[in-house]
């Protein structure tokens, strides 16, 4: 009767209240898919929105279903239809990762990054899988942007912007990919190193490369194939760290690169000097100088070596006034322990612990820094004497004599 009255939203209503959601959805998508001529005049219903939001309301134990029966809100409006895989609820038994990429990637390689971005950024995934996949999406979209005619593309080393400030939407993809290589700490740096075009996106290439600890390599790119004194420089002061066994000699690095270039690359002296005297705290200055060509004029390297001398006289003054401060110390200490040491404790059999009035005899006791006495087990706050209620201030070591 309701059909027959084209009384479809109560139709609807009636199989999701029974359960039975496949006639449901097998009446939104006849609705959804006839012609506009076909459909009721008097009871007008917007079969796709319907059938979105009844989709994002099954869970993983209607996982079938909701894979067939997305099919065709995902040809009319993808960007609403993807709504229903990522949509979350508490109620809602969330749908699985692999089979919805899986079944997104038939319809349409940017869904897929959508969904990974949403699974990724809002759900908090960290599989390495997804991770990876995402990556290899937005370089395949970078790629293709890169090799449309249509996309002006600077040539000339010259001319090129840096990544990420391409303009249109080759600037908008470049950029996720620069920030998610960045900043995502679960994908495989080896794996997706070796997908990338070794004479393109040469930026990525870099950073990948230092996730891996190879800086030498990516100060390459930056020096030499990008041509960018400024980004390679830029590059140590972030990588830089001194507890890093691979990181503490990256400006020496970029030295090394800069003195012994790759063959075919120029040396860059002058860059090297500018170098070597803005950080010469960061370099170690033997094996810097072991670097420096033989027929170098002094005067050039000159700034360097003050600079290098004088830090040298000021820590070596800094080291003797801590070592006088430490003596000191020791001083101080040793007078302490003297002290300590004459203090003489006298428990005989009839002295007793004031806290509990029994006989301390041979049982473990403490000592308060007033002298007080009393049974270990006795001493419950070791910053206030039980007797005298005498404060000791910070928490004192209170010994414990058997």
């Amino acid at each position: 009767i309701l059909l027959s009255k084209a009384r479809y939203m109560e139709l609807v209503a009636l199989y999701k209240g029974r359960g039975l959601h496949r006639k449901a959805l097998e009446l939104l998508a006849r609705v959804g898919e006839s012609d506009a001529q076909q459909r009721s005049a008097e009871t007008p219903i917007d079969a796709l929105k319907l059938t979105i939001q009844y989709l994002k309301e099954l869970g993983r134990h209607h996982e079938g279903l909701v894979m067939e029966f997305s099919r065709w809100p995902l040809r009319e409006d993808p960007e609403a239809a993807l709504e229903i895989f990522t949509y979350d609820s508490p109620s809602r038994e969330a749908l699985s990762h692999v089979t919805v990429l899986a079944h997104l990637g038939t319809h349409s390689p940017a869904l897929c990054m959508n969904y990974l971005e949403h699974i990724i950024s809002t759900r908090g995934e960290t599989d390495p899988h997804f991770h990876n996949e995402l990556i290899s999406l937005y370089l395949e979209y970078v790629l293709a942007l890169v090799k449309d005619p249509t996309v002006q593309v600077p040539a000339s080393p010259k001319e090129r912007l840096r990544a990420g400030q391409e303009p249109g939407l080759l600037g908008v993809v470049r950029t996720k990919l620069l920030g998610f290589l960045e900043s995502s700490m679960f994908y495989n740096p080896e794996k997706m190193l070796s997908k990338f075009p070794f004479n393109d996106l040469l930026e990525e290439r870099a950073l990948l490369l230092s996730r891996i600890g190879q800086h030498e390599p990516a100060l390459i790119i930056y020096a030499h194939r990008l041509r960018s004194p400024q980004l390679a420089e830029e590059y140590c002061r972030k990588h830089y760290n001194t507890d890093s066994a691979t990181s503490r000699d990256v400006f020496l690095s970029l030295l090394h690169v800069y003195l012994r270039p790759p063959e075919g690359c120029p040396v860059m002296a002058e860059e090297a000097v500018q170098l070597m005297s803005k950080y010469f705290d960061r370099v170690d200055a033997k094996r810097a100088l072991d670097l420096v060509p033989s027929h170098t004029s002094i005067c050039r390297i000159a700034p360097f070596v003050e600079s290098v001398l004088r830090m040298n006289i000021e820590t070596r003054r800094n080291n003797q006034i801590v070592k006088s401060l430490l003596k000191a110390e020791e001083l101080q200490v040793r007078e302490q322990l003297m002290h300590a040491r004459r203090t003489v404790i006298r428990v005989t059999q009839d002295r007793m612990c004031p806290v509990c009035n029994k006989r301390i005899g041979n049982s473990v006791f403490a000592r308060y820094p007033n002298g007080t006495v009393v049974h270990y087990v006795c001493c419950k706050d070791a910053r206030v004497c039980p007797i005298t209620r005498q404060r000791f201030g910070p928490l004192p070591q209170i010994p414990m004599y058997c």
